[in-house]
């Protein structure tokens, strides 16, 4: 299949916000330039005021939305979870995820039942470490952190996926000068299985990826074990740490960047930046058979995207991904429809010329996309460091 790019862009207006939900300030506007039929919300800062926010990740909770993200508050940066209406007014106050605010950073989500697991990595020991833990739908925690990396590593990048009482987080870890990827099971109480090697010591392996396909879990990311470049590769696994062979999705090695993976009912999709090629889209039945890998969205010349989280609607793809076309970063969004089409047009989602937009975190409700970015102005003058939350629902 291949996909294809419309001219131009959609541009969205943002505000300043409270922190609370509610967008305040100049230009705070729904999208312009959607779809025929598509209507946004109102983009508003949901981070608290006074505290840079980074590291996004988002859940959707019926036809709302749960955002976890790490911030400094009160001299320490923890993780915290906020609680969105799908306009992006918070329900409930703020959550502090963390107790302990010894560096926390990159953290994931996902439902486990009526509540929530969240993993991160935090340096309260010599190394920086993975840690999970358990909360209730209000996001109160239900149990103490799991450490669920070795001591002996510096663990990365960790990515949640969960499938009834199993919890799976694979991650990234450094040791020796190596990079690999690797998963590892776990329960609330504790780890349900040893680490899994994904990836050969003797590659360095980047941007984990994971979905369960209602039968088992697959993994995707990035090595360079050809020693000329990236390929993305797929293996298939399970609670137990039984796994298939690493199957290659890319024929040939490319600079390959920030993986996202979703099941499409009955394939898997893997969307990656290629650095100056632009974005690819692989998608491959459970098995990686009938392998497609296409070029979905080229970049402008001198540019470069990566950085894509990809969600799924049950008949469509929504893909959010960071242009620096411009130099810093602008985060955009696209929807494909399930022959590869695109919809409209891409979207620019904050266009301020003062502010740098990264980190997308994409998630479908059922009825709309959420989408968080993580964003830093560039002048005293533009909106405050923090994250930023729209909803883009279709017709």
């Amino acid at each position: 299949m291949v996909f294809a790019l419309a001219p131009g862009c959609g541009r969205i207006g943002y505000g300043a916000a409270s922190g609370d939900g509610v967008s305040v300030g100049i230009d705070a506007t729904p999208l312009d330039g959607l779809p025929s039929g598509w209507t946004s919300s109102t983009p508003t800062r949901v981070s608290a005021t006074g505290g840079a926010g980074a590291s996004p990740a988002i859940v959707p909770v019926g036809l709302a939305f749960t955002l976890v993200y790490v911030q400094r508050r009160g001299g320490s940066v923890h993780v915290f979870a906020s609680f969105l209406a799908e306009a992006g007014e918070k329900l409930d106050p703020d959550a502090q995820v963390t107790v302990d605010g010894s560096g926390c950073a990159a953290p994931s989500v996902a439902q486990n039942g009526s509540g929530y697991v969240v993993a991160w990595r935090d340096a309260r020991n010599p190394s920086f470490d993975l840690y999970a833990v358990s909360l209730d739908a209000s996001g109160g925690r239900t149990g103490a952190d799991v450490q669920l990396s070795s001591a002996a590593t510096d663990a990365q990048a960790p990515r949640l996926v969960v499938a009834g009482s199993t919890s799976l987080v694979a991650y990234q870890e450094e040791s020796m000068n190596e990079t690999g990827v690797v998963y590892r099971a776990f329960q609330p109480t504790g780890p349900s299985g040893v680490i899994v090697s994904l990836s050969p010591i003797t590659s360095t392996a980047s941007g984990p990826a994971a979905a369960f396909d209602g039968q088992g879990f697959g993994f995707a990311w990035a090595d360079d074990r050809s020693g000329s470049g990236d390929q993305v590769f797929y293996v298939r696994g399970d609670g137990n740490g039984v796994t298939t062979g690493a199957i290659p999705l890319t024929a040939a090695p490319a600079s390959t960047k920030a993986l996202a993976m979703v099941w499409a009912g009955d394939r898997y999709a893997v969307a990656y930046g290629n650095g100056a090629d632009g974005l690819h889209l692989s998608t491959f039945d459970a098995t990686a058979t009938a392998v497609a890998d296409d070029p979905i969205l080229p970049a402008a010349a001198g540019a470069r995207l990566d950085a894509a989280s990809l969600a799924w609607t049950g008949a469509s793809y929504g893909l959010a991904w960071v242009d620096y076309r411009d130099g810093g970063g602008d985060v955009y969004f696209g929807a494909f429809d399930v022959g590869g089409a695109l919809i409209g047009e891409p979207l620019q989602v904050a266009t301020s010329p003062d502010t740098s937009s990264v980190e997308p975190a994409l998630a479908w409700n059922g009825h709309a996309f959420g989408l968080a970015w993580h964003q830093t102005p560039t002048t005293t003058s533009a909106p405050e460091e923090g994250i930023y939350f729209v909803s883009l629902t279709p017709p």
